[in-house]
């Protein structure tokens, strides 16, 4: 529908329709755009989801929501969003943290906030 087609390999980077993605540090916490999904209130594996995007959200520039985690992630890949924020399983973020991971971003789990899965650059 949108003629894109992101694609990654593990050491081998990220691409937008073959072009290869970078991602840019920016301290400027303003223009920010965090992607997210809204846990149902019946989930609660992860206490505290609103609590978190409420915190996050307070600061920055918006908050969206696509329904896809993997594409969130690969927004955030090419720099449409800064980041993304969801309590989800590994086979719903799996392509996602690639995307990210070799376009140079961090991928940390907030659940347990100091313990990054990868370190990168910063996104």
């Amino acid at each position: 529908m949108t003629e894109e087609i992101f694609t990654a390999e593990k050491g081998r980077g990220a691409f937008l329709n073959g072009r290869q993605l970078a991602m840019r540090d920016n301290p400027d916490i303003g223009p920010m755009v965090v992607g997210t999904g809204l846990p149902t209130p019946n989930l609660t594996n992860y206490e505290g989801a609103y609590a978190w995007l409420d915190q996050i959200r307070a600061p920055i520039g918006a908050v969206r929501v696509l329904g896809s985690t993997a594409s969130c992630c690969a927004y955030v890949a090419c720099g449409r969003f800064t980041g993304y924020f969801e309590q989800t399983g590994l086979v719903d973020r799996a392509a996602g943290v690639l995307l990210v991971e070799e376009a140079g971003g961090i991928v940390t789990d907030w659940w347990d906030v100091g313990q990054p899965i990868s370190k990168s650059p910063a996104c």
